[in-house]
């Protein structure tokens, strides 16, 4: 199916979008501005892929990509990250107001034109404990403390399969055994079954993406470690939150960077050409895992 004109994004989560700088390593630039930049990034390139597998029309497919939903998850995974990677310009993106719910258009819209976000004193206590737990873990916290060109820097390249415009926003990159690796830090309430949480929210598809841009603006191969913090204190001791290390590679890697390539060639049928590529009418395949095998095996 061909659509009648290209299907150009102005919009994305609610964001006009503006130019996309050159591509290389960007350092110093505001989230609201990356956030912006008229480039593909991970969080959308997974959000289309979910679209194109479950609605039925063009429409749909634009406007579920212009929406974006505000959760107090997010929020919180945000204000961490700040305060581990950027503490000193916190309170220029935040405001604490005991009127904060997770949804409230109105209070958003209160706050919009000082360009700071609502948050409620509880969640940024319990975002400060987790940060100094990661701060104080006695791997990661060194790691990070080396900031230096090395946190939140934004890469931009062109995917050399289709020329899209991508973008990456970089949590920390720094030396872990001796190899360049790409960290990044995930709050999560599920901490302990966190392997499951890693392919339920994409988080193999962003490493494959991270990594190949990366690899296209360096030549390098680098390595990709997710960094899992509890948002639960650990039972029987008060205000300690459990910090893990996860690293994605070898077959699971390759497996991802397929999906990743399969949905940015998706994105550029899509948007560039102007062609249908819904899945929703597919009948898909089944394969019985080996552990289901296993139980009724003689």
């Amino acid at each position: 199916m061909i659509l009648p004109a290209k299907n150009k994004l102005k919009v994305v989560d609610g964001i006009n979008r503006i130019p996309c700088p050159s591509t290389g390593v960007h350092f110093g630039v505001p989230e609201k501005e990356y956030r912006a930049w008229d480039a593909v990034c991970q969080s959308d390139l997974k959000k289309f892929g979910k679209l194109i597998r479950t609605v039925h029309t063009r429409e749909q497919v634009l406007e579920g990509m212009i929406y974006r939903k505000q959760t107090a998850s997010f929020s919180l995974g945000s204000l961490v990250d700040d305060l581990v990677f950027n503490r000193d310009k916190v309170l220029d993106k935040y405001v604490v107001s005991d009127a904060y719910k997770t949804q409230c258009d109105s209070l958003y819209k209160k706050f919009a034109d000082h360009e700071k976000e609502p948050i409620a004193e509880q969640v940024l206590n319990q975002a400060t404990a987790i940060a100094q737990c990661v701060s104080d873990h006695p791997v990661i916290g060194p790691i990070f403390k080396d900031r230096q060109d090395k946190s939140q820097a934004c890469f931009v390249w062109d995917d050399i399969h289709t020329g899209l415009r991508c973008k990456a926003r970089i949590d920390h990159w720094g030396n872990f055994e001796g190899d360049s690796t790409i960290f990044d830090l995930k709050t999560t309430s599920n901490f302990h079954k966190f392997y499951s949480e890693i392919f339920k929210w994409g988080y193999h598809i962003q490493a494959a993406f991270y990594l190949d841009g990366a690899a296209t603006l360096s030549r390098q191969n680098r390595r990709y470690v997710i960094v899992p913090v509890n948002t639960s204190p650990l039972e029987g001791v008060g205000g300690f939150y459990e910090v893990g290390m996860h690293e994605i590679e070898g077959m699971d890697l390759d497996s991802a960077l397929r999906i990743k390539d399969s949905l940015i060639q998706d994105w550029f049928s899509f948007f560039e050409k102007g062609e249908w590529v819904g899945r929703v009418c597919e009948t898909k395949k089944i394969r019985i895992p080996e552990y289901e095998e296993a139980k009724y095996a003689v």
